[in-house]
């Protein structure tokens, strides 16, 4: 079983600009504060929204194994949860999984749209 026992908070600035918060307590929190981080992000340029989907779907499944959440937020706003805490309704339709439930369906297209930009 595999558990992990981390506290605290991260802060990653960018040019002096706050970019992304980790805050480590029961779940993972990410907040991503600046959309520009995405850009920093390399992706395989054949990569789809479907693709991303598909890679949440599993990392989801593998955090539900270890009774793990990770919660993602945009600029404050819970956007996803991902894992054990994740209650799809609606959602499931699209990712096609238990294991995310997706809080915010604007900033997730959002998010995704930046990401494969």
């Amino acid at each position: 079983m595999f558990f992990l026992n981390i506290r605290g908070n991260i802060l990653v600035d960018f040019n002096k600009s706050p970019l992304l918060s980790l805050d480590f307590k029961e779940d993972i929190v990410i907040d991503v504060l600046d959309l520009s981080f995405f850009n920093l992000v390399e992706t395989d340029e054949t990569l789809s929204f479907w693709d991303l989907i598909r890679d949440a779907r599993d990392f989801a499944k593998i955090l539900k194994e270890h009774k793990m959440t990770v919660i993602l937020n945009i600029k404050g706003k819970e956007t996803l949860i991902l894992g054990e805490k994740a209650k799809p309704s609606i959602s499931q339709i699209l990712s096609k999984s238990k294991d995310i439930e997706i809080k915010n369906i604007i900033q997730t297209a959002k998010m995704s749209k930046e990401v494969l930009d």
